[in-house]
């Protein structure tokens, strides 16, 4: 025990037994680094080689398997992979964090990301600087931060990440600034509008986009993002490179247009409040206490 760990109440023999399992979880915690060790050996290995971080059947068998050697020292397979399956997780995280399925010949493109101090904004920055690219932080809350305007006519691709009743009056001050070649994109929650406000101010290739998750998700892996490719000339190299990276570090693609997605998270949103209201009304219906 610390000198820093409250002393324990519990009787002797209770507490011998706990700090062997202390002892126990500690050493599966080594384990688990050296694990984790290997595990960036083996993202070296697919990077060079071109295979897929995910192996279905792989997984399918190394699962069976801990589940069998499991059972025989007397625990649930159930358990056991329910274990074994936030490890491969972790895995692929770690897998994808080391761009083990980015290609060599991945461009670097300098990338403006407006609203950079922001939960959303801080972890597309951070993402994209993880596969090279040069990024350019801009946000008031950040020290020595461009302007806006200036930093969109200087990059390849400019990222807007803004509040939500912010974001179609950035738009329409950012979005000629953006160079006729390059890209222009948002991750606000609703699209019709943000999209329509990059559309009319610029003359770019523009792609909104959703991520349906929050920055402070644990990790990207199996994470949806919806795309809307609003203006993309064929065979964009732009697009070929957002979606590279994207699905490089786990995230699962959604493309849709823009009232689609609009008229979809309509519907997500009224039946989550109209659960809520018909479960607290059933409840105070019932007389349960603190309705």
């Amino acid at each position: 025990m610390s000198e820093n760990e409250p002393a324990s109440s519990a009787p002797p023999e209770l507490q011998a037994l706990r700090d062997r399992i202390d002892e126990i979880d500690h050493e599966i915690l080594r384990l688990l680094g050296a694990r984790h060790d290997v595990v960036a050996g083996v993202a070296d290995v697919k990077r060079r080689t071109g295979t897929r971080i995910r192996d279905h059947a792989r997984e399918a068998s190394l699962l069976a398997d801990r589940g069998r050697h499991g059972e025989a020292h007397g625990l649930s397979p159930a358990v056991v992979e329910s274990l074994f399956r936030v490890v491969l997780w972790a895995s692929r995280d770690r897998q994808a964090r080391l761009g083990a399925e980015t290609p060599p010949d991945l461009p670097v493109r300098r990338v403006a990301v407006i609203g950079a101090a922001g939960g959303m904004g801080s972890m597309f920055a951070s993402l994209l600087e993880e596969f090279g690219q040069e990024v350019v932080r801009c946000d008031p809350a950040l020290p020595a931060s461009p302007h806006p305007a200036a930093a969109a006519a200087a990059a390849d691709a400019v990222l807007l990440s803004v509040p939500i009743d912010a974001t179609e009056a950035v738009a329409r001050t950012v979005a000629p600034r953006v160079r006729e070649d390059g890209l222009l994109l948002d991750v606000t929650s609703v699209k019709t509008g943000p999209v329509r406000a990059m559309l009319e101010g610029s003359r770019c290739e523009v792609i909104g986009m959703h991520p349906l998750f929050g920055p402070k998700v644990h990790s990207l892996q199996g994470q949806r993002i919806v795309l809307v490719p609003a203006r993309v000339r064929e065979h964009s190299a732009h697009a070929a490179w957002l979606r590279t990276i994207l699905a490089a570090r786990g995230l699962e693609l959604v493309e849709t247009d823009a009232e689609s997605h609009d008229r979809a998270m309509g519907v997500v949103q009224v039946l989550t409040h109209f659960t809520t209201e018909v479960m607290g009304l059933a409840l105070a219906r019932l007389g349960m206490p603190g309705t």
